[in-house]
């Protein structure tokens, strides 16, 4: 049952469609019970071509509202609520993007207008009124999801499932509680980092306008712990802008322990190994620009929104950050453990998506993927018969069976059609690609962590060197670090099952999350700004896209 407030406004927003509908019915043959929510549907159609069966935010609204009016007052004067609105998109960082230029021509039409003679100016104020609901809309849209979307932009694999609200209703329930700034404001990520990287982010515009930071020379290459040099002089100013340094060290130009340390602060912060040496990597990321990284941060601001919420993710969960070359794994916001991971190489990228563990494999077999056998495997095959062998490879008849070839010497793996029939597979031992261990987490891209035998790649700087799978540099860690004694699979037991040779396969009763994503800009565990090399090329994409959105 609508209140008598409520009847009076859907009655003069009625009327005043009305009139500009259908100017030959009378007044008097306007009854309230005579079907309201088509005539509203009606408007909806002919000025903006929604259909009243259309699902679409818009039409959800006000049916949901018996089509009452939002943005006015019965006066035809617009309400606390749209002058909020209109205020808060005016002061958005998209502002331009989400006002357009007919609602700005709508707006200034109305405030030519006589106070007095609004009521008679029903289409104004329709138009005005549906186009101030979209307005919200788009706003919400952009706070909860970006104004880029990773549907939109092709490459860059992002996968990972959207927040979701329902915005009609969330809507509604800001015009009711007359905070519309609140609950648009309450669709951005409510993560402490996304703030603290927005906060950062007027720093390095205040560094900028301030004419940035000095270029490191070559020669720093050359320093090390003791040397006297001008060149310390400029390193220092260059650490003491990003407050890598403390600026009680400014003067002096020796490289001692404080600048060691300031050093090992930058490296840290960028992904690098923290030695305090400036190797080619350092001295690069020392004299990115800090307009560079100012795009840099306002691309990953946008990622933020592309995140699942913190009350999504489970209380243990695992996140992996491909340009970091981390995983983390959480639980109930402590971290438990991070290590080194190595990712997809360039040519065979990681994608971006979520998912969760189901179980372990120790020991495992590993199916060698269609590509790899035929592109890699077979050529060497074909070469040395022996290779097989050496590499404790065997052939399994079909895809649909595990049929171990007992001969294969007749096979020519140069037929390339060979491969429908015929499968390598690994069998388990100390040069098995998979290690000893072998995380499962269902995804349409046959994507999961693993061991590996070849340790040393951790130890690399840049460490993208996978098929697409991610290696984990301590599995054994992790393994016993995500059952936490269930199934009696702690730290021994494990050690003993890997010992066994037998390939076992253990399900992971508690639901452990797993989130693989991209970004080149964070904040870490300490609140200090993290900033990552675009190895896959990933940013360029996005800031392409925004760019053109922006013009």
């Amino acid at each position: 049952m609508l209140s008598h407030r409520s009847n009076i406004l859907l009655l003069s927003f009625t009327i005043f469609l009305f009139n500009t509908l259908i100017p030959n019915i009378s007044k008097a043959q306007l009854q309230l019970n005579q079907d309201i929510t088509k005539q509203i549907s009606n408007y909806l159609l002919v000025q903006y071509g929604i259909e009243p069966e259309d699902e679409n935010h818009i039409h959800s609204f006000y049916k949901n509202r018996y089509f009452e009016s939002a943005w006015f007052k019965i006066d035809g004067q617009l309400n606390d609520n749209a002058l909020a609105l209109i205020n808060y998109a005016q002061n958005h960082e998209y502002a331009n993007q989400l006002i357009s230029k007919d609602l700005d021509n709508l707006l200034y039409e109305y405030t030519k207008q006589q106070p007095s003679h609004l009521l008679n100016k029903t289409s104004l104020l329709g138009a005005i009124e549906i186009r101030l609901s979209k307005l919200f809309l788009k706003t919400a849209i952009v706070n909860l999801n970006g104004l880029v979307k990773p549907e939109d932009i092709a490459g860059i694999a992002w996968n990972i499932t959207p927040r979701y609200v329902n915005l009609p209703q969330m809507m509604d329930k800001a015009l009711h509680l007359e905070n519309i700034s609140g609950e648009l404001n309450g669709l951005l990520p409510q993560n402490k980092a996304y703030y603290t990287l927005k906060e950062y982010l007027k720093t390095y515009k205040y560094i900028a306008t301030q004419g940035g930071w000095p270029t490191v020379p070559e020669t720093a290459i050359k320093l090390e712990l003791g040397d006297t040099s001008e060149v310390v002089k400029v390193l220092k100013a260059r650490l003491i802008i990003t407050q890598d340094l403390d600026a009680i060290h400014f003067n002096g130009l020796v490289y001692n322990d404080a600048v060691l340390e300031g050093v090992k602060h930058f490296q840290q912060r960028h992904g690098l190994h923290t030695d305090g040496v400036i190797g080619k990597n350092t001295l690069q990321n020392l004299n990115i620009s800090v307009e560079e990284r100012i795009r840099q941060i306002q691309l990953n601001l946008e990622r933020f929104k592309w995140l699942p919420d913190l009350s999504n993710r489970g209380d243990k969960y695992i996140w992996v950050n491909i340009p970091h070359y981390k995983l983390k794994l959480f639980n109930q916001g402590q971290l438990l453990t991070e290590q080194n991971v190595v990712t997809g190489a360039k040519r065979s990228q990681t994608p971006c998506f979520d998912s969760y563990i189901t179980d372990i494999v120790i020991n495992p077999y590993w199916n060698v993927p269609y590509s790899i056998a035929k592109d890699e495997i077979a050529p060497k095959v074909s070469e040395d018969t022996q290779y097989l062998l050496e590499k404790n490879y065997e052939v399994i008849n079909g895809w649909g069976t595990n049929r171990v070839m007992d001969s294969v010497g007749h096979l020519d793996w140069k037929d390339k059609s060979l491969h429908r029939n015929y499968r390598f597979r690994q069998k388990p031992g100390p040069g098995n690609a998979l290690g000893v261990l072998k995380f499962n987490l269902p995804n349409p891209w046959s994507i999961y962590l693993h061991d590996t035998p070849s340790k040393s790649t951790f130890l690399r700087e840049k460490r993208a060197y996978s098929h697409g799978c991610i290696r984990v540099q301590n599995p054994d860690q992790l393994a016993t670090l995500l059952f936490n004694g269930q199934q009696g699979l702690d730290e021994e037991k494990l050690s003993e099952k890997i010992n066994s040779r037998k390939t076992q396969t253990i399900l992971l009763k508690d639901h452990v999350n797993v989130f693989i994503v991209y970004m080149t800009s964070g904040i870490d565990e300490n609140g200090k700004l993290q900033l990552f090399e675009d190895v896959y090329g990933r940013d360029a994409k996005i800031d392409e896209r925004l760019r053109s959105l922006l013009m």
